[in-house]
């Protein structure tokens, strides 16, 4: 069963600096070694180091670049056979400065134009198993099927008809809040009820200090405890009782 990752891979670009210059100022910052990153990405990474079957897709330019980072990805035994390209777009780079004890990222703006996914893609999609994306992407996701367009929430009721389940990873409070303009209804209120109910049955949870809680129509469940190096990877990842993901079951 392979799990396939739509998202973001990017090169993070990192510096560090004795303080952050305000406006009409300048400074000084001093170069470290870059790597490739992307939430989505790392998650694909870890998945494949953890032994899965793992497919990771993304739209990327024809650069250089980009093919240093589906080499990376290969390297770490994630396919990239479903990789989509775009020659017009951007260098997808995260500019990240260390300043202070704290981090500042700024990630070049690559645009927000649809993902169409091939006849092939949607096949190997159309099979059960899981699918981690993140909303912003799932907004983006499209396939023509017969003279008939799937895109967003319809593209995934379809695949969960075919047995793949999604995973919405790194979703803020502020992004549950903003889940309106994906799914159909007048009122927030109306389309979350519509996002927790067939064929989606969506599900939000939150990674507590006890370990993952998580909530759907009926409410919330106990909380259980990750083990492992996926307790490790969450530790690092997400702050205690922050709602981070949603996921569909």
């Amino acid at each position: 069963m392979t799990a396939f990752f739509i998202g973001d891979v990017a090169l993070d670009e990192y510096y560090t600096a004795d303080r952050w210059p305000g406006r009409a100022d300048k400074g000084m910052v001093t170069e470290m070694p870059a790597e490739a990153g992307g939430s989505i990405a790392n998650a694909a990474v870890v998945h494949a180091a953890l032994g899965g079957a793992t497919e990771f897709i993304s739209l990327l330019n024809d650069s250089p670049l980009s093919r240093r980072l589906v080499a990376d990805l290969r390297a770490n035994d994630v396919g990239v056979a479903h990789m989509l390209t775009d020659p017009a777009i951007p260098e997808s780079r995260n500019l990240i400065f260390l300043v202070d004890g704290e981090h500042i990222v700024l990630t070049v703006e690559m645009g927000q134009q649809p993902m169409w996914l091939p006849a092939a893609t949607l096949a190997a999609l159309r099979a059960p198993g899981f699918l981690y994306t993140t909303l912003y992407r799932a907004r983006r996701l499209h396939c023509r099927i017969g003279g008939e367009v799937l895109a967003q929430a319809r593209l995934l009721a379809d695949l969960r008809a075919h047995g793949r389940r999604t995973i919405s990873t790194s979703m803020s409070a502020a992004a549950a809040r903003r889940i309106c303009p994906i799914w159909p209804g007048p009122k927030p209120s109306s389309s979350i009820r519509w996002a927790f109910a067939p064929p989606l049955g969506m599900t939000i949870c939150r990674l507590l200090a006890a370990g993952c809680a998580r909530h759907d129509c009926h409410g919330w469940f106990a909380p259980w405890q990750a083990t492992g190096p996926r307790q490790a990877m969450a530790r690092r990842s997400f702050a205690p009782g922050v709602i981070r993901s949603m996921w569909s079951t």
